[in-house]
């Protein structure tokens, strides 16, 4: 069995002008030993689309092991992406 792990955070933020800016982070946890690309593990997994993805990187944060990330970067198990929507 394939086991999937997600751990939903919200933040919150105070803008300048005092109003509340909600941001949403994924942190998906690898568990499995496998060789994927981030790309290939958002699509085929946790059924992102590719247009979403190019989006979120573009004005938002993909990141690997708390790094910033290439989507083409190869995953091994233990690893954690983690997606913050702007």
């Amino acid at each position: 069995t394939h086991v999937r792990k997600l751990i939903l955070k919200t933040v919150f933020a105070v803008s300048q002008n005092g109003g509340k800016i909600i941001s949403l982070v994924y942190t998906y946890q690898i568990t499995e030993s496998h060789e994927k690309l981030v790309r290939d593990e958002l699509v085929n997994r946790y059924s992102y689309s590719s247009r979403l993805i190019r989006e979120i990187k573009r004005i938002g944060k993909i990141s690997l092991n708390h790094r910033e990330c290439f989507l083409g970067q190869q995953i091994k198990s233990g690893d954690v992406i983690e997606i913050k929507m702007p």
